[in-house]
């Protein structure tokens, strides 16, 4: 017997050979047949759609849930083109009511429109004695005030009050973590966001640890929404690079890291479930630190930066692949993306595994002579062609005219 039949429809079904059905049976949250294959089954529920169109949802393939739903409650800076407009969002934000110590978050910082980064000095004046954070648009960046360079251990990397990458991460680690009831709830609100736009899967691209890890237990505030039934997408979560561990397993396992009692790829169920493992290795492309071969135009020396020593980031991609993870290696730069090519073809050779299956995220400057490798080792690039309708301007000017073409294939 069928769970669910949907009749009277217009069923796009993406099947050449049988385009559009008109009924569609459902199993145990599967879908087993269309038209004459489940017309004649019984079912315990019958939905007449009265000839509406049924589509396919979409998978999108990397989102931050937590960080789009808490930055949807978060004050934002993004329309703002005027360093004493940005000062006055901040303001207002520090001046709300707020329980003692806490600090004052704000949005959608990008510099491109002010020509400059706002300092730590700017913020003070608008701080009222509070601890102010400013994220960069790009999640790579931020802007603090002097209260919190002050509380960054020695020799912390700053301009000013803008930390980039690994210091960004020191400075959102002095914070304690969001509760599971907070990402929770923020998660709820980003992943409804999510299907009122027809996805109805994604790959929540890390969690954890990393650049935009919000707690040390992240996994349960998916789990929560999981158990209370109002995790409204199908979730494939990654786990953050450096939440795996050395672990003192059996020689015959063959890998010297890995994640508490062994999980890895492919654990939990069709609704909520591990993913694969997200290595960032390099910034982004709006806060100027993608890793390129080349400066970037109109600099001499800005070559971006990777987010560790080379062969610490290659060692974490070997390691990964070696305890039978699918691999998502963040790499936006073309040096990124020789950095990661060179750690996957490696990994392949010390253990073969034809059906890995590994993502190279971002992808955003290729050369040429990158395309055929990416294909010899059956990595996908996992690119985001939104980008250059939000950003391809402003891409194209700080790449040149000579690698312009290279940006987002």
């Amino acid at each position: 017997m069928l769970c669910t039949r949907l009749t009277n429809a217009r069923i796009l079904t993406m099947d050449p050979r049988h385009p559009v059905a008109h009924d569609l049976g459902i199993w145990r949250g599967r879908v087993v047949g269309v038209d004459e294959a489940v017309t004649s089954l019984p079912a315990r529920e019958v939905v007449d759609l009265d000839g509406a169109t049924v589509l396919p949802g979409f998978i999108d393939s990397h989102v931050h849930l937590a960080w789009a739903g808490l930055k949807a409650g978060t004050p934002s800076v993004a329309p703002c083109e005027r360093v004493e407009d940005i000062l006055a969002v901040v303001d207002a934000a520090a001046r709300r009511p707020a329980p003692r110590g806490a600090w004052v978050d704000v949005a959608g910082y990008d510099q491109r429109a002010l020509g400059r980064h706002l300092t730590a000095a700017e913020l003070d004046r608008v701080s009222h004695g509070r601890k102010v954070l400013l994220m960069h648009d790009s999640g790579h960046a931020c802007v603090v005030n002097t209260a919190v360079l002050e509380l960054l251990p020695d020799g912390t990397p700053h301009e000013d009050g803008f930390l980039a990458e690994s210091a960004m991460t020191t400075a959102r680690r002095l914070r304690l973590p969001y509760s599971q009831e907070e990402l929770a709830d923020a998660i709820e609100l980003a992943a409804r966001g999510c299907l009122d736009e027809g996805i109805t899967a994604c790959a929540e691209a890390g969690i954890g640890g990393g650049l935009l890890g919000h707690s040390p237990v992240e996994l349960g505030a998916y789990q929560l929404l999981r158990d209370r039934g109002r995790l409204p997408l199908r979730v494939q979560v990654m786990a953050s690079g450096d939440t795996l561990r050395p672990r003192a397993t059996h020689a015959d396992d063959g890998f010297p890291r890995a994640l508490d009692l062994g999980l890895r790829t492919g654990f939990g169920d069709d609704w909520l479930s591990l993913g694969a493992l997200k290595i960032y290795t390099d910034g982004g492309m709006m806060a100027r630190t993608a890793a390129l071969t080349s400066p970037y135009e109109g600099t001499t020396d800005n070559i971006g930066r990777l987010q560790d020593d080379p062969g610490a980031l290659a060692d974490l991609i070997v390691d990964g692949h070696l305890a039978g993870w699918q691999l998502a290696v963040h790499a936006i730069g073309d040096r990124a993306a020789d950095l990661a090519l060179d750690a996957l073809e490696r990994a392949q050779k010390l253990r073969p595994r034809p059906d890995a299956r590994h993502r190279i995220e971002h992808a955003g400057l290729i050369r040429p002579d990158q395309l055929p490798r990416f294909a010899g080792l059956g990595v996908s690039a996992v690119v985001q062609p939104g980008f250059l309708r939000y950003f391809g301007d402003d891409y194209a000017t700080v790449m040149g005219e000579g690698r312009a073409g290279w940006l987002y294939r």
